[in-house]
């Protein structure tokens, strides 16, 4: 065979792998986040999320509301929205149970105020052994026990804080002590689901690559491992540090708790498509302008193999 015929075929091979590639790469699934916590809250859209291998995401207190329940009996996946970050000044009363006893992060700012993270809320005390972290634990403890959700979406819990936290001037020992104690707590929980529910999923809204450049694949960054993926919120799909994250390995192989998820929150429905063909995505949520409720699905739900109901 001439070297040129040799180069074709090649070059007919490299199109029939990335085509095939990019298949593989567009399985992503619906997910919706309904995220407002009043009575009246509108739940627009969400039977559009009854569908197996759908994702949903709570808010604080609406996680009991009949609308959950019907979406999981359809198939969708109901995740629990739990932030142990931003401990709410002024906490609703459905979320009062969750705040009460937080203790509140120990060093201050240059001012000598306490640490913000996000309007009305002070940042919570998840040092490695504080009892804060040991309260997070036990609350979503009881989360896995009573088997209403598939899991639990850990809001703000990363290697580094993005909001207005002002991290980029904190002292380096006390970076390394907040990212040590979000490592520590999302291991606590993996080791809490493999006694009480090896199929709760866990994923937080965080990167664990402590700078913000493109993760060295070479390198496995705590916290990684015991998460079974993460939230991209509102990066372009063209963002190659983003893009790099979303097909990082999370969980730990072999460990029996492979359900991996990565969920992309998108404002445009140009951007969620984009996203639902980025290799190791799973789900993307259109949000449109609020987290009150999703945005009709961009995407058909794809069967999955490691559903709980397949277990």
């Amino acid at each position: 065979m001439s070297q040129q015929c040799i180069s074709r075929w090649i070059s007919i091979l490299s199109c029939i792998g990335a085509l095939a590639f990019a298949g593989a790469a567009s399985a992503a699934n619906p997910a919706g986040l309904y995220y407002d916590d009043h009575s009246n809250a509108p739940y627009t859209n969400i039977a559009s999320f009854h569908a197996p291998t759908a994702l949903l995401v709570t808010g604080r207190c609406n996680r009991k509301d009949a609308h959950f329940a019907q979406a999981r009996a359809a198939g969708a996946e109901v995740l629990a929205y739990v932030d142990p970050v931003d401990i709410l000044t002024t906490p609703a009363r459905c979320a009062a149970e969750f705040f009460t006893g937080a203790q509140l992060w120990p060093h201050k700012d240059a001012q000598g105020n306490d640490r913000v993270n996000w309007k009305k809320s002070k940042l919570g005390d998840l040092r490695v052994g504080s009892s804060w972290a040991d309260a997070v634990v036990a609350y979503v403890e009881g989360l896995m026990r009573d088997g209403n959700f598939d899991g639990v979406m850990l809001d703000v819990v990363g290697a580094k804080l993005w909001s207005a936290a002002d991290w980029n001037n904190w002292p380096a020992a006390e970076q390394s002590e907040w990212t040590a104690g979000n490592v520590d707590l999302v291991r606590r929980l993996n080791e809490s689901r493999k006694r009480i529910d090896p199929s709760f999923i866990i994923i937080n809204n965080g990167f664990w690559n402590p700078k913000k450049s493109v993760p060295d694949p070479n390198v496995v960054y705590p916290g990684e491992q015991y998460v079974d993926g993460i939230v991209i919120e509102n990066h372009p799909a063209t963002e190659m540090n983003s893009r790099a994250i979303a097909g990082r390995r999370y969980g730990s192989p072999g460990a029996g708790l492979e359900h991996r998820r990565v969920v992309v929150i998108t404002r445009s429905s140009s951007d969620a498509v984009a996203w639902a063909n980025v290799a190791g995505v799973t789900h993307v949520a259109l949000q449109g302008s609020s987290y009150k409720f999703a945005e009709p699905p961009v995407v058909s739900p794809t069967p999955l193999t490691d559903r709980h109901a397949l277990r």
